[in-house]
Formats: structure tokens, C-alpha cells, sequence
């Protein structure tokens, strides 16, 4: 599910404010929970698999 919601925030035009705002709020809630590293970029939630959320 991440990586489809990934996928399409990708689809958004980068300078969009709602994409902004949902792909800050989707790293910081998958960094606050220990699934990735670093809140830096979508790159890594695209390539999330079910043992992070496991670990």
C-alpha cells in the first residue's frame, strides 16, 4: 500500500503543495515508526518491503 501511494505522489507535479505536504507527512510517519532511515526522499518507500515493518 505504501509503495502504491508512493507511486502516486509521484505522478504529481513536484512543486505541488499537497504533494509537499502529503510526502512529508508519509516520511515522517514511516521514520517516527522505525520503517526508514532517513525523512529525505521517496526513493526509499518505494523499495519498503513487508520485513521492514516486521523489524
Amino acid at each position: 500500500m505504501v509503495q502504491k501511494l508512493v507511486h502516486t505522489l509521484k505522478q504529481i507535479d513536484p512543486r505541488d503543495p499537497y504533494r509537499i505536504e502529503m510526502t512529508d507527512a508519509l516520511l515522517e510517519k514511516l521514520y517516527s515508526m522505525g520503517v526508514i532511515t532517513t525523512k529525505k526522499s521517496l526513493a526509499k518507500c518505494e523499495k519498503l518491503s513487508v520485513s521492514s515493518f516486521c523489524r
